[in-house]
């Protein structure tokens, strides 16, 4: 969980920096503390931060005010209650949601609680759900259908940030999603909140489904109102999940500039700084301008019966064919393809066999 940490401490920097909060001493919930480190390493580390750190565990009261006692001189509040409670009475420039297992419970009065133009921060554990490993579970909590394939993750990041959305479009609220990303156990995304209901609707028109045909690696996108003709017999449903980038395109250039910035400071090259963080990130950055979801190599290979060919080879024999593709974060063996080859994706996809197939004869 420290990755998770040192992407927030980098998100609040770059946000601190560019004034988004509009005031110098923003306050950060963080609705389920524990021991508070989440918390406390962005009042150490991003200058000018409040803190609310808050757990309905008992246990976790000394533990907490040690803590902010070992890190003075801090501005923070401590409390114990249900964070709902708490959600429903106050205003916070940034709200943390991190549950053990799903966030589903706390969203409606996280987006309650929070000012506009704040960031929500959600961690969710039930990957199992999310996942599609128990499906019902995740169309109780999400209202939205998983699929249990090769892409799942970004599926189930998909399924939380449409959630999310739908949530906020109910109070005329936006809440745009401007990171996520999913890593070891967990799913994390931040929500950027506005009001209007014209928004909100705009919003809505991002969502849609994702068709799986069966006994293949391949798969389509469609825009919530284009559903008609679905062949339930030879394809399946995934959604509604949100079909944008999972990084904002202006954040994503700050966060590039933080992270260059701190690769020169000389803390950075004596410790792991923030080395695991800006990895995921980097390539998640690359990940903007492509479509929603990725191909497996593996998975493509074993349908095919051939071998799978490197990551790499494949990649350069498609820029070679004049195809633009990019890694993803989500799997070592997955590539994603330019948005502005979603028109020729079907035939992207036939290309996709041929190349294989000459790529395995060449192994």
């Amino acid at each position: 969980m420290k990755t998770n940490r040192d992407i927030l401490v980098i998100l609040m920097n770059v946000l601190k920096e560019s004034d988004h909060f509009h005031t110098n001493d923003p306050v950060l919930l963080d609705g389920m503390a524990a021991t508070g480190v989440r918390g406390l390493r962005v009042a150490k580390e991003v200058r000018g931060f409040k803190l609310h750190l808050n757990d309905v565990d008992p246990k976790t009261i000394p533990i907490l005010n040690r803590n902010i006692e070992l890190n003075s001189p801090i501005n923070a509040q401590v409390t114990r209650e249900d964070v709902r409670k708490i959600l429903l009475n106050e205003r916070f420039d940034v709200v943390d949601i991190d549950p053990f297992g799903s966030p589903a419970p706390f969203i409606d009065f996280a987006l309650y609680g929070l000012k506009m133009n704040g960031i929500l921060a959600v961690t969710a554990t039930d990957t199992g759900a999310l996942y599609g490993t128990y499906p019902k579970p995740c169309i109780r909590r999400y209202d939205s259908k998983p699929l249990k394939t090769y892409f799942s993750h970004e599926l189930g990041i998909r399924i939380l940030a449409s959630s999310v959305i739908r949530k906020a479009a109910v109070r005329d609220l936006a809440a745009y999603p401007v990171l996520c990303y999913a890593q070891d156990h967990y799913y994390r995304l931040y929500f950027r909140l506005e009001r209007g209901a014209k928004k909100a609707d705009s919003l809505l028109d991002r969502l849609g489904y994702v068709i799986q045909r069966n006994n293949t690696s391949f798969w389509n996108i469609t825009p919530r109102f284009e559903l008609m003709g679905l062949k339930e017999k030879d394809q399946e449903l995934g959604g509604p999940i949100y079909l944008e980038p999972l990084v904002d395109e202006k954040l994503g250039i700050s966060i590039k500039k933080f992270i260059n910035k701190q690769q020169k400071t000389e803390n950075y090259s004596k410790t792991d700084g923030f080395k695991e963080a800006s990895k995921i990130l980097t390539i998640l950055l690359s990940e903007y301008d492509k479509l929603p979801f990725f191909y497996c190599s593996h998975d493509i290979s074993m349908n095919m019966k051939v071998s799978p060919p490197q990551l790499e080879r494949i990649l350069e024999t498609f820029q070679q064919k004049g195809i633009c593709m990019g890694r993803t974060h989500l799997s070592p063996t997955g590539f994603k393809i330019h948005r502005k080859h979603e028109k020729d994706k079907d035939n992207i996809d036939k290309m996709i066999r041929d190349v294989f197939i000459e790529l395995s004869t060449n192994l």
